[in-house]
């Protein structure tokens, strides 16, 4: 079977029954016309033998991942580590045949690892990952019947505390991680307060990729290259007794994280490093950065994923402190008395608009 693009549009040609059977060809405007016709044809017009038995699908959860790495998983940057979380969660189900998947065992999994402390957000993701995987292979016709865990809802997260470093802070983390031994920790660390980059992509930074005063970020979480400016202080901090090509920096990670532990810092579960993203963002906004210039730094897809710093913008709903009932009460008589009749007018207003409305719908029966 096959569908080929020509000039007139998406040609089928197909037998389903090999080349001893009917051929069936017709061309289509879009190619999901020409898929539909094509899987019709293979489902009403091939034939089967009385001593042919179906085959059955042995496939088991696992399999199911390492399908789906194969198809799509390899063309992603998280790929491998993916699969092997796929594979983990295949385990902790018991690997069941795919096709004999009950999505209530999934529930009752879920309900068991939250209650020995998994977070909601951890197993979301999991549940993102299995939709994902059958989702991919519906795509491809490569699992032909419904998404076993395609009715499942994520559960639902209060929004996170928003933490992030006060300037005191950094400063006792900035002298703790210069005591240290490593000595890139620090500088990965101004990289990270100076752009708000993911620790890995300041630790993987190659000097290839810093150049004309800008950091060029590349191999992003999202697969989008930004490019960021820097101080010259900073670009020259980065090049001391560095090479000027290649790999810049040794793996850092477990130097912060002895560094944190040494500044009695305490941060919330899973914020590590990711706290020197949020520390960047948040003094951004406070002092007064545009949030959609911090969208293309931090290399957002959707501006709702920044808008969670915007209530730390100095003007974000400042009218509350001006025009709520005491600040009202406090204000000089004629002030009052022309809010008063402001609001007189917004109520005559509405009534004038209620009774209009029940006039209307009175005339209208």
């Amino acid at each position: 079977m096959s569908i080929t693009k020509t000039n007139q549009g998406y040609l089928v040609n197909t037998r389903p029954n090999g080349h001893s059977g009917p051929r069936f060809r017709r061309t289509f405007k879009s190619h999901a016309e020409a898929k539909a016709f094509q899987k019709h044809i293979n489902a009403t017009h091939k034939e089967t033998t009385d001593w042919e038995k179906p085959k059955t699908d042995n496939r088991k959860l696992s399999d199911i991942a390492k399908d789906w790495h194969t198809y799509h998983g390899h063309t992603i940057g998280s790929g491998e580590k993916r699969l092997q979380q796929l594979e983990a969660t295949a385990e902790s189900l018991g690997d069941p045949l795919a096709i004999k998947i009950d999505p209530k065992d999934f529930l009752v999994y879920r309900r068991k690892r939250l209650e020995d402390g998994i977070t909601e957000n951890h197993l979301n993701h999991e549940l993102s990952y299995l939709k994902s995987a059958f989702n991919e292979l519906i795509r491809v016709d490569a699992w032909n019947l419904p998404n076993p865990y395609g009715k499942i809802k994520k559960l639902k997260m209060d929004e996170r505390e928003l933490y992030f470093l006060t300037l005191e802070e950094i400063e006792s983390l900035l002298l703790e991680i210069n005591q240290g031994r490593n000595k890139d920790t620090l500088v990965i660390t101004k990289i990270c307060l100076s752009i708000g980059c993911r620790w890995g992509e300041a630790q993987n930074l190659r000097a290839e990729q810093i150049h004309h005063g800008k950091i060029h970020l590349t191999k992003t979480k999202n697969s989008k290259n930004r490019s960021v400016p820097i101080s010259d202080q900073l670009a020259n901090e980065i090049f001391i007794n560095r090479p000027s090509r290649g790999q810049l920096f040794v793996s850092a990670w477990e130097s912060f994280e002895n560094a944190i532990n040494r500044s009695d810092i305490q941060l919330p579960r899973g914020q590590m490093t990711h706290v020197l993203r949020h520390t960047f963002a948040s003094h951004f906004v406070m002092d007064g950065g545009n949030i959609l210039k911090l969208k293309d730094i931090l290399g957002h897809k959707t501006i709702q994923m920044t808008m969670i710093y915007a209530k730390l913008s100095p003007s974000h709903l400042a009218t509350a402190i001006k025009c709520n009932p005491l600040a009202i009460l406090a204000r000089p008589s004629k002030d009052k008395s022309e809010t008063e009749n402001e609001v007189n007018l917004s109520k005559a207003g509405q009534l004038r608009a209620n009774s209009d409305n029940l006039e209307i719908n009175q005339s209208a029966h």
